[in-house]
C-alpha cells in the first residue's frame, strides 16, 4: 500500500496542479495575443524540432494523447517553457 500511495500522491498533485492551471488558462489568458502566438511557437516547435534533437511536445498533447503522468508533463512542460 506504502509503495502504491508513493506512486499516486505526485499524479494526483500534478493533476490537481495542472487543473489549476487550465481553469486560469481559460478563464484569463485565451483572450491574449500573446497566449495565442505562444501556442502556435509550440505547435510549430512540436513539427519542426526532430526527436532525435529533442522532443518538443506541448502540455496539452502530452496530458491528452500520451501516458505521461501529470506531474511528469508538468515537469517537462516547465523546462521547455524556461
Amino acid at each position: 500500500m506504502a509503495r502504491l500511495t508513493a506512486e499516486l500522491v505526485p499524479s494526483r498533485d500534478g493533476l490537481i496542479r495542472a487543473s489549476l492551471a487550465n481553469y486560469v488558462e481559460m478563464s484569463s489568458k485565451t483572450a491574449s495575443p500573446l497566449f495565442a502566438l505562444k501556442k502556435r511557437a509550440d505547435a510549430l516547435l512540436e513539427t519542426l524540432v526532430p526527436a532525435a534533437l529533442y522532443h518538443w511536445v506541448p502540455l496539452y498533447t502530452m496530458v491528452t494523447f500520451t501516458r505521461t503522468p501529470y506531474h511528469e508533463a508538468l515537469r517537462r512542460a516547465a523546462r521547455q517553457d524556461a
